[in-house]
């Protein structure tokens, strides 16, 4: 519900708390969340011998956008439940890999279509988790065709758009513009507002990427409508990230800070390191920007220290950027 206090508007999502934005400003902006869910990988995450908490799994990298802020690429959000130490991370990923193998030869064997299918596309989601845009293409494309073949229409659209996705990763914003937009189209068709929401959102980064960000931002305010309706608090998150980087490349750098400690508030509430480390780090270039160092190194020294609790490397794109930042504004020492 959204209600008017004062200067203010607050959005509340039911039983997740407030969000405050500066009336006459809107909120847009969220990050892909792929269809297909792993069932399997979720066991492994959260049984007797996996892992505690339930995050959603945010890969960032930088992008084109002015500043150096940092980006949020098209991102996959496979399972409820994720890793936050990179490394478990990875070594999940292979077991359920390897699991999904076996999994696909039985419906093989079986002569299973529909399985075949979607083991297919959870073998391409969790190679474009892994970074591997080619080999997950190979795998969702083939998982589209037996789809198509068998007229199982939502799981076509979730194959369009996880396409999408690895196109964008692949930097062919076009194609990855295209595929989105089909899917959009067939989500819109059937009334599955989640989905419409994750492609308007996965459009909407795709022209953020382009530095169109008028266009994204129009996208995404409607992504944003569906998720506050829905009362997805981590979906007004990184509605509130990606808007504060659109408006850092519009030069309202105050608007954009507001948006990113917004953010912030709610990953902090959430749980969320990355998101976390991610709104930290923007916001300290936000206030490098606006010249307020003693701030700017605060929130970066911040988001460094989240990034190695989580167990990120220091070649990490972000990290890099960020500690090369924090070097620029630390004073000259006194020549003698």
């Amino acid at each position: 519900m959204l209600r008017t206090f004062g200067n203010d508007e607050r959005i509340a999502a039911e039983n997740d708390g407030d969000v405050m934005m500066p009336a006459g400003k809107r909120a847009p902006l969220e990050v892909v969340k792929t269809k297909f869910l792993l069932h399997m990988l979720m066991h492994l995450l959260t049984g007797p011998s996996g892992l505690d908490g339930r995050y959603d799994l945010f890969l960032w990298r930088p992008q084109n956008v002015p500043g150096g802020q940092l980006g949020s690429k098209l991102t996959t959000r496979a399972v409820a439940s994720i890793s936050q130490d990179v490394t478990k991370l990875h070594v999940v990923l292979q077991q359920a890999i390897d699991f999904i193998q076996r999994s696909l030869a039985i419906e093989e064997s079986l002569a299973r279509l529909d399985g075949q299918a979607t083991q297919l596309a959870n073998l391409g989601v969790c190679y474009e988790i892994l970074g591997n845009a080619p080999k997950a293409i190979e795998l969702i494309q083939r998982s589209l065709v037996i789809n198509e073949r068998l007229g199982r229409v939502e799981a076509q659209a979730s194959g369009m758009a996880n396409l999408g996705i690895c196109y964008q990763m692949l930097g062919d914003i076009p194609k990855a513009i295209e595929l989105i937009e089909r899917s959009l189209r067939i989500n819109q068709k059937l009334g599955r507002f989640e989905a419409q929401a994750d492609d308007l959102a996965n459009l909407g980064i795709c022209y953020q990427t382009l530095s169109e960000f008028p266009k994204a931002i129009d996208l995404i305010e409607r992504s944003f409508d569906i998720h506050h309706r829905l009362g997805s608090l981590a979906g007004c998150s990184a509605a509130l990230g990606n808007l504060g980087i659109c408006y850092f490349a519009l030069h309202d750098i105050t608007y954009a800070v507001d948006l990113h400690q917004k953010a912030l508030e709610i990953d902090a509430q959430l749980g969320n390191l990355t998101g976390q480390a991610k709104h930290l780090g923007n916001l300290g270039i936000c206030y490098q920007t606006l010249g307020e160092t003693n701030a700017a190194s605060r929130c970066l020294t911040r988001a460094l220290d989240l990034y190695d609790k989580m167990g990120i490397p220091g070649s990490h794109p972000d990290v890099t950027l960020l500690r090369r930042t924090v070097q620029e504004l630390a004073p000259p020492e006194p020549t003698m």
